[in-house]
C-alpha cells in the first residue's frame, strides 16, 4: 500500500474512532434503515461504565462504597489504547494531547510530512485500535481465512478477511500488511480467483 492510500485509510480509521456515524442498510422488507452512532471511542467509554456495574446485582440500593472492577477484556483495551497512541504521538510529535481525539488528528497531521516508514507504523496501529474496539463492541466478528495467496507479497494463507454483521469490511495480509478496504473487496477477490483457475489442472 503505498503512502497516499495509507493516509487515506488512516483517516477512515481516525473518523471512526472520533465522529459519530451512520450505518446505512437494507432491512429484509426491502426499506433503507439508517442508524446513527456514536464514535466508536465514546461507544467504548460507555462500555467502561457498563464493565463496572454489578449485573447480578437487583437488590436494594447499597451505601456507596468501591465499585467493582471493569472487565479483564476491557481493561486489557483500554491499555492498548492507552499504550500505543501515546507512543506513536511520542514517535511522531514529541508530545502526547489531553484527548485520544485530539492526539490522534495530531498524529494525522504530522505523517503529512513523515517518511513511509512511519506512516506505515501509524497506520498499521490505528488501524489495530479501530480492529480492537470493533471486536470489543460486537462491530465486527472474528476473521475469517481466505484461501490463497497474496497479490502483493505472493505469500499463500496469510489473508485475513474481516466482517461485520452485515458482511465483509475488509481483508488484510499477515505477512505483507497490504488492506484492501470494502469498496476494492471485489479486485481481491477476483484475484484470488484467477489463482485459483491457474492452480487447477
Amino acid at each position: 500500500m503505498n503512502r497516499n492510500k495509507m493516509l487515506r485509510s488512516m483517516k477512515e480509521d481516525i473518523d471512526r474512532l472520533t465522529m459519530p456515524f451512520k450505518h446505512i442498510e437494507k432491512t429484509d422488507t426491502g426499506a433503507t434503515y439508517v442508524g446513527h452512532h456514536l464514535s466508536l471511542f465514546d461507544q467504548f467509554r460507555l462500555e467502561l461504565i457498563e464493565s463496572t456495574k454489578n449485573k447480578n446485582d437487583n437488590g436494594p440500593k447499597k451505601p456507596a462504597g468501591s465499585k467493582p472492577p471493569m472487565s479483564e477484556q476491557h481493561l486489557e483495551v483500554l491499555i492498548f489504547i492507552k499504550k500505543t497512541i501515546r507512543d506513536l504521538a511520542l514517535l511522531v510529535c514529541g508530545q502526547t494531547a489531553r484527548y485520544y481525539e485530539e492526539t490522534l488528528r495530531d498524529i494525522l497531521t504530522a505523517c503529512l510530512r513523515a517518511d513511509e516508514s512511519t506512516i506505515r507504523t501509524c497506520y498499521e496501529n490505528i488501524s489495530n485500535i479501530r480492529r480492537k474496539l470493533e471486536q470489543t463492541l460486537s462491530w465486527e466478528i472474528p476473521p475469517r481465512k481466505l484461501n490463497g495467496q497474496c497479490p502483493m507479497c505472493a505469500v499463500k494463507h496469510k489473508l485475513l478477511v474481516y466482517m461485520d454483521n452485515y458482511g465483509p469490511i475488509y481483508a488484510i495480509c499477515g505477512h505483507c500488511n497490504s488492506r484492501w478496504d470494502r469498496e476494492v473487496l471485489g479486485i481481491l477477490a477476483g484475484s484470488l480467483e484467477k489463482n485459483m483457475d491457474q492452480e487447477t489442472p
